[in-house]
C-alpha cells in the first residue's frame, strides 16, 4: 500500500504479494512506496497499510517516490494522489515509474469533486475514504495486475 492512501499524494504504493488478496484487503507482505503531500494523511495511510501487513515506502512528492525506487524499492503497485503539489502530478509519476516497471499497477486518489482525467486502465479512489475502502481498492488493483501483468521469471 502507499503512504498516500486516505489522501494519496506524491508517491508510489507498491504491493508485493505472493498470495491472492482477500476480499477485505490486500495480502500481507505486499510492498509499496507511497506518497502523500499532506504529512498527517501520509502518516495515517501508511499506518493503515502497515497494519494490514503491507510494506510501505513513504514519499511526500514525486521526486521522493522516484528516489525510493532509485534506491532499490521494487513496487508492485503505485498508489498516489493525482495532485501532488509542485512537480510532477500522480499521473506523470505513474508514467515515470512505468518506464522502469512497465507492468506496474496504479491506484490514483483524488479529493477533487470535478471530473478527473484518469488514464485508461488505471483505478481511481475518491477522497475521503475509509480504511476498508482503501484496503479493498489496493487489493483490487493488485488482483487486476495479476490478471494482466506478465509473470517475472
Amino acid at each position: 500500500c502507499a503512504p498516500a492512501a486516505a489522501g494519496a499524494a506524491a508517491g508510489a504504493a507498491a504491493a508485493r504479494a505472493a498470495a491472492a488478496p482477500a476480499a477485505a484487503g490486500p495480502a500481507p507482505g505486499a510492498a509499496g512506496p507511497g506518497g502523500e503531500d499532506e504529512p498527517a494523511l501520509r502518516v495515517a495511510v501508511s499506518a493503515m497499510c502497515r497494519a494490514a501487513g503491507l510494506v510501505v515506502a513513504e514519499a511526500e512528492h514525486a521526486a521522493a517516490a522516484m528516489a525510493a525506487i532509485e534506491a532499490g524499492f521494487v513496487p508492485d503497485l503505485l498508489f498516489t494522489d493525482i495532485n501532488l503539489g509542485p512537480g510532477p502530478n500522480g499521473v506523470m509519476l505513474a508514467k515515470l515509474v512505468r518506464r522502469r516497471f512497465p507492468a506496474l499497477r496504479v491506484l490514483l486518489a483524488t479529493g477533487y469533486a470535478a471530473d478527473v482525467a484518469v488514464p485508461e486502465g488505471e483505478m481511481l479512489l475518491r477522497k475521503p475514504y475509509a480504511r476498508e475502502a482503501l484496503l479493498a481498492a489496493v487489493a483490487a488493483a493488485l488482483a487486476a495486475g495479476r490478471e494482466t501483468a506478465p509473470s517475472a521469471a
